[in-house]
């Protein structure tokens, strides 16, 4: 970030935090914040890892019911969403 005087401006931890899950896709954003990721309180690799996890469930969701719904049913995404729940990033 610059600083009116063409400085460069280096932004606190909680800050960059809080710009990285702004900058996420809304309902991804949601999503993270639901789990109870948040700026002040998780590291910034947490808050990634649980949004890509979000992001590759959510791709299989769609990708499974494009390919005509082969085999997943409301129980596995359930599992999947628990799955994803339980985990805890270090």
């Amino acid at each position: 970030m610059f600083t009116p005087a063409g400085c460069l401006h280096l932004l606190d931890v909680y800050t960059f935090h809080k710009q990285f899950v702004s900058a996420l896709h809304d309902t991804l954003r949601n999503e993270v914040l639901k789990m109870g990721y948040t700026p002040e309180f998780s590291t910034l690799k947490q808050i990634f890892e649980v949004a890509q996890m979000i992001e590759d469930v959510s791709q299989y969701h769609i990708w499974t019911q494009h390919m005509g719904n082969t085999g997943i049913t409301a129980s596995t995404t359930w599992t999947m969403w628990s799955r994803l729940e339980q985990t805890v990033v270090t």
